[in-house]
């Protein structure tokens, strides 16, 4: 038992490790990605939300997105996606979570405008945000939430994918 009583403090560190672009481009080749929210909570409570935010640039137009967040489910919790204003009139999708086999999970959540050959023309803006509760003690050595991946599209076509 510790008898000081000096604040321990408890990281829960956010990145952005975005994949690079694939070789084919679409019409949004060199795009730019932003992540949002903090880099590091310190002594998160358990039942705090955590919401990071997924802002795009350099768009021209999009039919929607599909954005993986990476979090380890024994300490954080999934909770919503809310969706960004880069689409009007899209309708957000969420997946499952789906196991990474290394304690981790990804999902993926996004955005779509539905109908053949429905898009808008954007410059970029807020994608969406991630919504993620603590739901047990963070452990002194930290934890991630990463995104992982981001994917804009202008059609339903895989060579349309960016």
């Amino acid at each position: 038992m510790l008898k000081w009583n000096w604040p321990i403090v408890t990281a829960l560190a956010l990145s952005a490790a975005i994949a690079p672009p694939p070789a084919s481009a679409g019409e949004n080749a060199g795009f730019a990605v932003v992540v949002g929210g903090p880099e590091r909570l310190e002594n998160p409570e358990i039942g705090q939300i955590v919401r990071i935010p997924v802002r795009v640039n350099g768009l021209t137009r999009i039919k929607g997105s599909v954005v993986t967040v990476r979090y380890d489910p024994a300490i954080v919790s999934f909770v919503s996606f809310e969706e960004g204003n880069v689409a009007p009139g899209s309708l957000p999708i969420t997946g499952a979570p789906v196991e990474a086999g290394d304690g981790f999970v990804q999902l993926d959540a996004g955005s779509s405008l539905f109908g053949t050959g429905v898009t808008k023309e954007t410059v970029g803006g807020l994608l969406g945000a991630f919504n993620l509760e603590i739901i047990a003690e963070v452990p002194e050595a930290g934890s991630t939430i990463s995104i992982v991946r981001v994917e804009v599209n202008t059609s339903g076509q895989d060579e349309d994918r960016d």
